[in-house]
């Protein structure tokens, strides 16, 4: 699902979910998991995840999917508080184990946060959390996994060009970019540097000729991986 949110397909996750243990979730959460043995916890409140986060999952990425009118006073009344997402992206590691990207639950709310009730600072704190984990591999706790650290950047760079700080947007958007080079994300890649495109001419005072390059060089970037993109998809043919 994080790779279709990552794709745009919203439409395809809306339709995906009636088909998953999700869509009976919706309904009855104790039957979609009642057999599963994989709701483990540990000491220190570490665990793989709890049901209720998987049911919050659930009911954000059906709204977003969906792009659904809400009730705004509604949705702050079951919407976790910036602290309690970033408490489940330390301590579940279920949804550190998968690359959920932006179906990562505490992601997911934050775009919520933003979406629907433009609290970027709240958007922020979230993204800013998911950040502060050490990346998966790293030795340290469970680890991030790199999609959903690629697409916290993202976030965090929407919430500093909301504010007017388009400069902070691009600083946060060269981080996505580094990090899906480091993994070899091309498609992630290519996302951030379009998303880059919003922010560049007004991160700093340029010159009206001074923007036109920065905003050709970006350009140049896109094509070049996105000419690697197809070149190894070719050759896995």
């Amino acid at each position: 699902m994080g790779a279709m949110m990552a794709a745009g397909e919203m439409s395809m996750v809306c339709e995906l979910i009636q088909h998953t243990c999700r869509g009976t979730a919706l309904a009855d959460i104790e039957k979609a998991i009642r057999t599963s043995q994989l709701f483990w916890e540990g000491p220190d409140g570490y665990m793989y995840m709890k049901t209720e986060t998987w049911a919050l999952q659930t009911r954000a990425l059906s709204i977003l999917a969906d792009e659904s009118d809400v009730d705004n006073d509604d949705l702050r009344t079951w919407l976790p508080q910036p602290d309690e997402l970033i408490y489940i992206a330390v301590h579940e590691m279920g949804w550190t184990a998968v690359n959920y990207g932006a179906a990562h639950p505490a992601l997911l709310c934050a775009t919520l946060y933003a979406t629907y009730l433009n609290a970027w600072d709240d958007t922020a704190s979230v993204a800013e959390g998911v950040l502060a984990i050490a990346p998966e591999g790293n030795g340290v706790g469970f680890g991030m996994h790199p999609l959903a650290r690629i697409e916290a950047w993202r976030l965090l760079a929407c919430c500093h060009g909301a504010r007017g700080n388009s400069a902070g947007a691009c600083k946060a958007l060269e981080c996505a970019v580094s990090e899906s080079q480091s993994v070899g994300y091309l498609w992630m890649e290519v996302e951030s540097l379009r998303d880059m495109l919003r922010w560049i001419g007004n991160a700093v005072p340029l010159l009206a000729q001074e923007k036109v390059a920065s905003l050709q060089r970006i350009h140049e970037q896109i094509g070049a991986v996105t000419a690697r993109f197809h070149s190894e998809a070719l050759d896995s043919l």
